[in-house]
């Protein structure tokens, strides 16, 4: 789609800026080896959304009513059937991709599943499908969470570390509940856990509830909320849509109007994933910028301010003394910079944390203001002109997926 292209291009640029502006002033300030930070990867993968739950509460029925068919290697069943997760990707035919094969293709963004090993690869797949909505994102189906004491049942891999790192990467969260199994498990437990700090991209979903009367409907949404309250690692309840989310028609009437408001809203949202997770991307570029500019000036802070060390203080083992003093003012240099660069000082790294690996380093390796000119004057032109660009095309872009790219029965939702 248009949209889809868009959002990709922007994610592109991001990608050329890093290369040509942040990563120069990078490796001239030891910056990655100083603050211990990797390498910044603009992934231009798709971005992803993630189904958790108990078995049988309906995650790849939901799947399959977003795609308006069913994918490919799909099992529903009461009892959990599968053990796999599953990501549902664009392809140009229905196939198979084994997880072996899948963290090999570097058109999936899926290659550092690898460090769980083959007994967890063995329980990953991709199901690709040519199916115009797997163009803007990746769905991604889980097995289901355990419940009761089949809490204890070793699955062969560590199913929470696999959970978070999905979660870590995923730009929406749906957690879904049926109605008739509304307790916590110790195992869903520590997969909401797991979810760690995304109550931005966090959302509940009471399944099923077209089974129930309105009474029955309002006591069971409350008593959800009631579980939930401490297990969830967010000050504020996520937004919960209930419905019953399947191709189907609603087994009730009643509640009709409410339930087709909040499968609308769950589309609405699902439709924006692409722009959020392009704006997500940006702001991540935009900190790490930032933080970049601050540490860069503040290596030229202390080249410039480097303690004078002789010969004599080599041999008799008083350099790291003379470094001391200059780093026990770190604050103030930190406070001298940041006023120079008209930058926060939050922008600045943790103090602490810099003082002992500073002290292993030699100052003058560290850049001169003359060294670095150039860059930083490419870094201004860079968040003065061509990332303000940027970011208004994005928020101005259309905000949502093409109803082209849905099934019939999801056109009328969006």
């Amino acid at each position: 789609s248009h949209d889809s292209e868009s959002f990709a291009n922007a994610a592109e640029e991001l990608q050329e800026l890093s290369l040509k502006v942040l990563q120069p002033l990078e490796e001239i300030s030891s910056f990655r080896d100083v603050q211990m930070m990797p390498e910044l990867k603009h992934s231009q993968s798709l971005p992803m959304v993630l189904l958790l739950g108990q078995y049988s509460t309906g995650k790849t029925t939901l799947i399959n009513h977003i795609l308006g068919r069913e994918y490919p290697g799909f099992s529903i069943g009461q009892e959990p059937t599968t053990e796999k997760f599953v990501a549902v990707v664009h392809g140009t035919e229905d196939c198979i991709i084994p997880g072996e094969a899948a963290i090999t293709d570097s058109s999936l963004p899926f290659d550092s599943l690898n460090k769980f090993g083959s007994k967890f690869l063995n329980r990953f797949e991709c199901a690709a499908s040519n199916v115009p909505v797997l163009k803007s994102m990746i769905l991604v189906d889980s097995p289901g969470v355990l419940a009761g004491g089949k809490d204890r049942t070793n699955r062969g891999y560590d199913f929470i570390k696999v959970t978070k790192w999905f979660a870590d990467r995923a730009d929406l969260i749906l957690l879904l509940f049926d109605v008739s199994k509304l307790d916590i498990s110790d195992e869903l437990s520590r997969v909401i856990e797991a979810v760690g700090n995304n109550q931005r991209n966090f959302r509940l979903i009471l399944n099923k509830a077209d089974t129930l009367t309105t009474e029955e409907f309002i006591r069971v949404r409350s008593a959800l909320m009631w579980n939930l309250r401490s297990v969830l690692p967010f000050p504020e309840q996520p937004r919960c849509y209930a419905g019953s989310f399947w191709d189907s028609q609603h087994h009730t009437t009643h509640l009709q109007e409410v339930f087709e408001k909040d499968e609308t809203a769950l589309f609405q949202d699902l439709a924006q994933v692409p722009r959020n997770a392009t704006i997500g991307k940006l702001n991540e570029f935009i900190q790490r910028t930032n933080r970049v500019k601050a540490h860069c000036l503040l290596m030229t802070k202390l080249r410039m301010d480097k303690p004078w060390v002789g010969w004599w203080d080599h041999l008799w083992g008083t350099s790291d003394t003379r470094k001391r003093e200059l780093l026990a003012n770190l604050d103030d240099l930190c406070r001298s910079a940041s006023n120079e660069a008209g930058m926060a000082v939050e922008d600045f790294p943790s103090v602490d944390q810099l003082k002992d690996k500073l002290l292993k380093m030699q100052f003058t390796d560290f850049p001169s203001t003359k060294d670095v000119e150039h860059l930083l004057d490419r870094w201004s032109k860079m968040m003065n002109d061509i990332v303000p660009k940027l970011r208004k095309r994005i928020l101005y872009e259309r905000t949502r997926i093409q109803p082209a790219e849905l099934g019939d029965h999801l056109r009328a939702r969006l």
